[in-house]
């Protein structure tokens, strides 16, 4: 029996680096029970509780006795299924084992109900406030550039709406003031600058950060494309939705191909 303890990193790098390469190598493989246990995460809230796992999803298994810790930074080569890519394996570990409880699954259900009158939404994904210390090939993307990629989005293919997920209270404002009524206007925990919203804003609920990119990442994946940058949570959203084509802004402007290695996930030729 095995319990994964928790990686202090972002929210879908723990889903997808570690949660379900280790679920796919200790429960499917070793045939060994697995509880999920992300302590001392980036979200943890005393108000819910010392599991962050727990404050959004159902429990793997059930664990009695005494059992054995695989610690934060074990990422195991990820198995993948006969005739299948990193990409599908991942869609199918999911499926599987990421489901939310009964109250995240209300919060979702009232949260993007509001999505559901539109046939074609544009998903758009900028981080801005945590990449400037990042990596090279992470920095952001200049805003003219992004507007760019957009317009050429929106050129392609008429759309009701665009969903912009972002940690920049500017990038957000930039959006409206250009596009106006086509954004759907949501309310988030946002920055600017090099402040971020995960490592910067205590004062802000743990939880109410986790639930945030749980209700953005769910929302980029029922868009019918995507105009992103390279980050686990979009990534994520492709995950969930295999048929789902984006552009990625770090690869198109800084030859960003990591998630290529990754999650066999591509950006579409700009």
């Amino acid at each position: 029996m095995k319990i994964i303890t928790g990686a202090s990193c972002g929210f879908y790098c723990v889903v997808t680096w570690h949660v379900l390469r280790n679920l796919r190598k200790w429960k499917e493989i070793e045939g060994q029970k697995v509880n999920i246990s992300l302590q001392r995460n980036v979200y943890s809230d005393f108000l819910k509780g010392s599991n962050v796992w727990e404050y959004y999803y159902k429990q793997i298994d059930k664990i009695e006795g005494t059992p054995q810790y695989i610690y934060e930074r074990d990422m195991p080569d990820l198995v993948l299924y006969p005739n299948m890519n990193i990409r599908e394996t991942l869609g199918i570990l999911y499926k599987k084992y990421v489901n939310y409880n009964e109250l995240t699954q209300k919060i979702i259900a009232k949260s993007l109900s509001p999505l559901d009158q539109f046939n074609s939404i544009l998903g758009v994904h900028i981080r801005k406030t945590d990449k400037y210390n990042e990596e090279p090939e992470s920095y952001p993307i200049d805003d003219v550039d992004v507007l760019n990629v957009v317009n050429k989005a929106l050129s392609e293919k008429i759309y009701d709406k665009i969903y912009l997920a972002t940690d920049d209270q500017e990038t957000y404002d930039l959006f409206l003031k250009t596009y106006g009524n086509l954004v759907f206007k949501i309310d988030r925990i946002r920055s600017t600058g090099d402040k971020s919203v995960h490592h910067h804003m205590p004062e802000k609920s743990g939880y109410v950060k986790g639930l945030e990119a749980i209700l953005d990442m769910e929302a980029l994946s029922r868009c019918k494309f995507l105009v992103r940058c390279t980050s686990n949570l979009s990534a994520t959203s492709m995950i969930v939705k295999q048929d789902l084509e984006c552009y990625n802004l770090n690869t198109i402007f800084r030859n960003d191909i990591r998630e290529q290695k990754s999650f066999d996930i591509y950006s579409k030729t700009y």
